[in-house]
């Protein structure tokens, strides 16, 4: 049904835009009508990467560490308690969190607390504010 529904919602269509990378899927296949155009990075430009993040980040990293991040708006949907269980599991592996809460029932001490519980609390860097475009 899906499949359906986007193949009809897609001939209707004159111009696709889509991110870096076009799925290979039925509905997005040649049809005569619709063009597609690669839009990396969105519709508007991005700023410069904040240096001064870039550089408290690189001061806060532990040396011989890979790092992956949860970027935005701490929801309880991005699933922060399944990065912070992985670290258990990868010694060498750390973790950003960066982004203020995105309502009132989001509690990121709660996400602390399991960490600490863990003993992977040394191994994830918090920047909890909202973050800038540049950041």
């Amino acid at each position: 049904y899906s499949q359906f529904c986007m193949r009809s919602l897609m001939s209707l269509m004159d111009l696709g835009l889509y991110h870096a990378h076009l799925p290979e899927k039925p509905y997005y296949a040649p049809n005569g009508r619709t063009r597609y155009l690669s839009v990396p990075h969105g519709l508007y430009p991005t700023p410069p990467a904040s240096a001064e993040l870039k550089a408290d980040l690189a001061r806060r990293k532990l040396p011989g560490y890979t790092y992956m991040s949860i970027l935005g708006k701490i929801r309880e949907e991005k699933n922060y308690h399944l990065a912070i269980q992985a670290l258990a599991h990868f010694p060498s592996l750390g973790l950003i969190i960066a982004g203020s809460a995105s309502n009132s029932r989001v509690n990121p001490a709660h996400y602390r607390d399991e960490a600490q519980r863990l003993g992977v609390a040394d191994r994830i860097i918090w920047v909890e504010r909202f973050l800038s475009d540049a950041e």
